[in-house]
């Protein structure tokens, strides 16, 4: 009897544990019962379920839905029927609509859902709507479907769509889960957030008018609309003082409300960043800076949270009633520098009372990093908790100098845990507290095929355990620019493990490669694996030392990459990719190598993947010392874009920083001295370019800065500034819904910034094929200062466009856009295959370089 007794308990005791383990997996629970889902939802075209939402549905819930719609049309061909004005879920309907806290978990968390299955109906619920978009997202995941990249989708053809039973409630581990996006937005980077459910953007480049008003045209640059739609927060600001509290404005008449530096306020030979500093001391200063920030919250009702720092420097003011604000004066810094945390803390906390005050529904946010990392303190090691702003302000704690290799739980790396102390000083006195990274910025990573798919993981479980509640990353990747897709990966790990960081980091990333790589997985799983091992244990594994001597330096190795490239190539801008950096040996080259080769061939027909090999592939042939004096990209972005490197015909390669992106200023002369103009104003220039099978996007419609192939300037206006006359040519290839295929588009930057799309008359030009292009009367004065360009078609010349100026065009330069990192005499994977630049009736003319 008691053998009986315990068969029994131990048979119900694995059937209970089974029950339990397919519960909380329904992909295993579908395939146990032969993968036969429990609700369909459609099947042969013809939708077997109707979708139903309350009648008092706000714009992101509307937008839900009609997400939902188009991609189970896209999966299943089937139109799924809308039905507004349902308040429950009932059989044959699909229910999606906001929920009472009672109904969900019991976290607070606005992004918090549920998708409940059952065999008849189903409901997808969500504390916001927001949150239900999420859950949209989440449901479509479950279909099979994958957000890889901004316009990259993986999207399955199902004939039967159906869901096995579940009900999950999700709920985000990192409340706070946002990208800085420094180097520029596009809509769809901001569509590929919302569908991985990172739910913070920072628009860097937006800036206001001089009288702190909102700035229209900026706002749609910064893709501001596309950003409220799908009800995700906006974070704003940083080293914003400039603009908050501009010298323009009161230098002149208020000199001494700014920092005394060296002796002097305002003075021309300070740098600019210590100089606008603030003189907090001052009985008006603070009072001004509080109403100016109220009144810019005031004219910007989207910005839902302001990052409030000093300005990018250690330096703060000198003066003696300023050094009175700090108990101790001389105290230095770990980061270096004057301590200067107490002035810092009175200034954030002067100002988020004034706003708590005013708008209670907004944040303010500060920042711990360079010498003001510590808390303030009395000369005993007190804390000053006078000067503390309120638990309600936003802390972010900064691993500014933190290793860029090793997980910040590794033991190993002395650099490995710099942020636990700091998180663990200011974490306890605040509700919020954020982490900030580096993972996609350009000093630090160079836009180099890292994988950090276990790194990212680990480190946001380690971040968690200090109690971080959100993450933010400083991006200086443009989502369009070509080193972004060899960050894809990160960027898909960083928005599923900031979700929840307790994943299988292995089984996601393998899940990321099967999608994005298809046919070539197998292969590019093993490259991928290689360059995080070499990654990690670069210098520490003897399979992965460095032949480079300089580069086995411990510094180095648990440092930032910046410093090692400034230590290897101190002549190198901050902007120069180095594979030096990932790659340690011969035998680590050739096995990434053949592996890229084997992958190259298995993508051989799908363009899309053969493009996105050879891009790394470009980038890791120019380890081989052969391969350094020929690898360069030779092309510019104008007006403040990502790629920062150019080279004219005559000339050495020219390099220039781009000061502050987002289409102001150029980041060039655009004719350098010694360069050889290929035509002047008046004369006629044509191109004849190759479609081949690149990228399939070259940013956004509405994206001013692009490859160039001959520009003329107004001589009247910087370029790039608002009501700017500049005519400014490119081709490239774009695919989206509305264009139906790749096409040659040209942008005409006339002040107003159009997009026009040439297309052959069949609407598609095939790859391979030359597309001649021909721009006449640029500039020219006898036909009123106009420009006019022309296709080729069918062995005949049509005209597309013919526009005229008012200003006068100063000059034109021919420019060319990147053609891909060079091997040697040719291109290892062109873009854009320029086969000649024709100016004027010259039979000979600029080749590619």
């Amino acid at each position: 009897m008691i053998w009986r007794e315990r068969v029994a308990l131990v048979v119900l005791t694995t059937v209970a544990a089974l029950f339990l383990y397919l519960h909380a997996n329904p992909a295993v629970a579908s395939s146990a019962r032969g993968g036969e889902p429990s609700l369909i939802l459609a099947s042969s075209g013809e939708a077997r379920i109707r979708l139903c939402a309350p009648t008092q549905a706000g714009r992101t819930l509307v937008f839900a839905v009609e997400e939902l719609r188009k991609y189970v049309h896209q999966i299943s061909g089937a139109s799924l029927e809308l039905e507004y004005g349902a308040t429950a879920c009932r059989p044959g309907a699909l229910f999606i609509s906001t929920a009472p806290l009672d109904d969900l978990s019991g976290s607070s968390d606005h992004d918090v859902y549920r998708i409940h299955v059952l065999p008849d109906r189903m409901e997808i619920l969500g504390r916001s709507e927001r949150a239900v978009l999420y859950g949209v997202y989440d449901l479509l995941e479950r279909l099979g479907c994958r957000w890889l990249g901004p316009r990259e989708e993986s999207i399955p053809s199902l004939d039967e769509v159906g869901l096995p039973m579940v009900d999950a409630t999700e709920v985000p581990s990192l409340r706070r889960r946002a990208l800085e996006l420094i180097a520029g937005i596009t809509p769809a980077m901001v569509d590929w957030m919302a569908k991985v459910r990172l739910n913070g953007v920072w628009p860097e480049g937006y800036t206001p008018n001089e009288d702190m008003s909102p700035n229209l045209r900026g706002m749609a640059d910064s893709a501001i609309e596309e950003i409220r739609l799908r009800g995700l927060d906006v974070l704003w600001g940083g080293h914003v003082l400039p603009l908050l509290f501009p010298e323009s404005r009161y230098g002149k008449n208020h000199p001494e409300y700014f920092a005394l530096i060296d002796g002097k306020r305002l003075g021309s030979e300070t740098d600019s960043s210590a100089r606008w500093q603030l003189c907090t001391s001052h009985p008006e200063v603070l009072s001004i800076l509080s109403e100016n920030v109220v009144h810019f919250l005031q004219n910007h009702p989207w910005i839902d949270v302001l990052f409030l720092w000093g300005n990018d420097t250690i330096r703060w003011c000198e003066c003696e009633n300023c050094r009175a604000l700090e108990p101790d004066p001389e105290r230095v810094s770990p980061f270096g520098g004057l301590d200067r945390a107490a002035t810092y803390c009175r200034m954030i906390r002067h100002v988020s009372e004034a706003v708590k005050k005013a708008l209670p529904d907004r944040k303010i946010a500060f920042n711990h990093y360079y010498n003001l990392e510590n808390t303030p303190t009395d000369k005993e090691g007190a804390l000053l908790s006078s000067v503390l702003p309120d638990r309600w302000v936003i802390s972010a704690f900064d691993d500014y100098h933190q290793c860029n290799r090793h997980p910040f739980s590794d033991n190993s790396c002395p650099c490995g845990k710099r942020i636990e102390p700091i998180a663990r000083l200011w974490g306890p006195h605040y509700q919020d507290s954020i982490a900030w990274s580096y993972y996609f910025a350009w000093n630090f990573m160079m836009g180099l095929p890292i994988s950090m798919a276990r790194k990212i993981p680990d480190d946001f479980r380690f971040i968690r355990s200090v109690g971080a509640t959100g993450i933010v990353d400083n991006v200086s990747l443009h989502p369009s620019s070509l080193y972004s897709y060899n960050n894809r990966l990160n960027y898909y790990v960083y928005a599923k493990a900031a979700w929840n960081p307790d994943q299988d980091a292995d089984a996601l990333r393998r899940d990321f490669i099967r999608h994005y790589h298809g046919p070539a997985a197998e292969p590019m799983e093993r490259f991928w694996n290689l360059a995080e091992d070499s990654w990690t244990r670069f210098g520490q594994d003897p399979d992965f030392l460095p032949e480079d001597p300089r580069l086995a330096d411990p510094n180095l190795i648990h440092g930032r990459t910046l410093d090692a490239m400034n230590v290897v190539t101190p002549q190198a801008p901050s902007h120069s990719i180095d594979p030096r950096f990932l790659i340690p040996n011969r035998r680590v080259y050739d096995q990434m190598t053949g592996h890229l080769e084997q992958a190259e061939r298995l993508a051989a027909n799908d363009k899309m993947a053969s493009f996105r090999v050879g891009l790394i592939r470009a980038v890791i042939s120019g380890w081989l010392p052969e391969n350094k004096g020929s690898r360069r990209i030779v092309g510019f972005l104008n007006g403040g874009g990502n790629l920062q490197d150019y080279l004219y015909r005559g000339t050495e390669e020219i390099r220039c920083t781009v000061a502050g992106g987002g289409g102001k200023g150029d980041c060039f002369p655009l004719v350098p001295p010694g360069t050889e103009v290929l035509a002047g104003p008046g004369d006629a220039i044509e191109a004849r370019v190759t479609i081949n099978s690149g990228i399939a996007e070259i940013g956004e419609p509405t994206y001013r800065s692009g490859p160039g192939l001959y520009q003329a300037q107004d001589e009247s206006t910087p370029c790039g500034q608002p009501g700017a006359s500049s005519v400014m040519f490119f081709i490239g290839n774009l695919e989206t819904e509305d264009s139906g295929g790749r096409r040659v588009i040209v942008l005409i930057s006339d002040g107003s910034y159009q997009t026009e799309i040439l297309s052959s008359p069949d609407g598609v030009w095939e790859y391979g094929q030359i597309v001649p292009l021909r721009i006449t009367e640029l500039a020219s004065p006898a036909s009123g200062h106009s420009y006019a360009y022309e296709y080729q078609d069918h062995d005949r010349w049509t005209e597309v466009a013919r526009h005229s100026f008012a200003n006068k065009l100063a000059f034109a330069a021919p420019m060319h856009y990147w053609a891909g990192y060079e091997r040697g005499a040719k291109a290892r994977f062109p873009l854009i295959d320029w086969a000649s630049i024709l100016p004027g009736n010259t039979p000979s003319g600029l080749k590619t370089p």
